[in-house]
């Protein structure tokens, strides 16, 4: 009969040490990619949230302009409700060099984020285009 001296009945100390530290190699691989894709969602989900509260408080601001009677240069600050509070805006409504046009301008920002979305439009001052008109039916 014979005896081997090494019979291989399972694994090594150092077979299993070396296959539990790749698995720990990879598994942190792969945490850090779900870590980074996480990251990656929030700051989209920020940038749909500042754009639409963006559009949301232009029309606002375009309706309160729209219905004054004749602009001038003004500007007004504030934030949104719940569930926006940390996003704020900022809207200023200046004249432009072209005469009786004013330039509106909103800025939505929040205090956890450095980016800003702003936009610009631009609206025609009321009371100058109905002088314009009444000039215009005078001369005919």
């Amino acid at each position: 009969m014979r005896y081997t001296l090494y019979a291989k009945k399972g694994l090594s100390l150092v077979e299993v040490m070396l296959a539990v530290s790749i698995l720990a190699f990879g598994i942190t691989g792969v945490l850090r990619g779900y870590a980074s894709s996480i990251v990656a969602l929030e700051a989209g989900q920020y940038n749909i949230d500042a754009v639409n509260l963006l559009k949301e408080k232009m029309a606002e601001v375009e309706i309160v302009v729209g219905e004054k009677e004749s602009l001038s240069a003004e500007s007004e600050t504030g934030a949104f409700a719940a569930p926006f509070q940390d996003f704020s805006w900022e809207w200023e409504l200046s004249p432009t060099e072209a005469e009786d046009l004013y330039a509106l301008s909103l800025t939505v920002s929040s205090d956890f984020n450095p980016r800003e979305f702003s936009v610009t439009t631009y609206v025609a001052d009321k009371k100058a285009e109905e002088d314009g008109e009444g000039e215009e039916d005078g001369e005919e």
